[in-house]
């Protein structure tokens, strides 16, 4: 983590996005639910409700029901989240280093407007504004 910054981690296996700061609800909804994990259930979800974050790129995803977890181990963000807001994920590599990358089209042109960098466990890891 950077000043300022809270790192997560994209994930295509998550269902929903899972954010241990409050401050990004828009409208929260607290209750206790359990979260089901491969380690099985446990009791980490105190509420939900729709967020706004801001990626370090400056881009905007507005979630309609995302996870409120501040005991949880890591900040979770769902691909499926990103492709809500209109925007794509692909694979890139760039100086033999893995990146997924947030693209758009606009105009029929490809626009990547985040990397993710890949990080050894097989995740790519990306920054959002605290």
């Amino acid at each position: 983590m950077t000043s300022g910054k809270v790192s997560c981690l994209a994930d295509s296996a998550t269902t929903h996005t899972v954010l241990r700061e409050r401050i990004y609800f828009t409208n929260f909804i607290p209750k206790n639910a359990p979260l089901t994990t491969l380690l099985g259930p446990s009791n980490l979800i105190e509420g939900y409700g729709k967020t706004r974050i801001m990626l370090s790129n400056g881009i905007i995803l507005t979630i309609d029901e995302t996870l409120y977890s501040p005991r949880f181990e890591r900040t979770l963000l769902s691909l499926k989240d990103i492709r809500d807001n209109n925007y794509h994920a692909e694979t890139y590599v760039e100086n033999e280093v893995e990146f997924l990358c947030i693209i758009s089209y606009e105009y029929g042109q490809k626009h990547i407007l985040e990397k993710m960098k890949r990080i050894p466990s097989g995740l790519y890891t990306i920054l959002y504004a605290l």
